[in-house]
């Protein structure tokens, strides 16, 4: 049956998005008791969690790696022309769209 592997992706891909959504509120939340505690590794890996996490529930929603990362400069761009208080601050804003453009170009930062 051709359609057959289809169909059971199709059916998995709710339990997924559902999963993935726990999983963010679940590292959210790994987060903030790291942070508490001042736990530096758990707090950098729920960080990590949480980034993979977004990333991977965007694909579930269809909208992709790409397209995801499209979004994030552009509210990026947005936060630097509305003068974002940590851009203000610490030049937190630019910063990060510097590494963005320079991904898969050499040093990471």
């Amino acid at each position: 049956m051709p359609g057959f592997g289809l169909d059971i992706d199709i059916a998995r891909n709710p339990r997924a998005i559902e999963w993935l959504q726990a999983e963010l509120v679940h590292e959210a939340d790994s987060l903030l008791r790291a942070l508490v505690k001042e736990n530096e590794e758990a707090a950098k890996d729920s960080l990590a969690a949480v980034v993979i996490s977004s990333y991977l529930l965007a694909k579930r929603l269809g909208y992709g790696f790409s397209r995801l990362e499209a979004a994030i400069r552009a509210r990026l761009q947005a936060s630097l022309e509305n003068q974002h208080e940590l851009e203000q601050w610490y030049g937190d804003i630019s910063e990060f769209l510097r590494h963005l453009a320079g991904r898969g170009e050499g040093e990471r930062t």
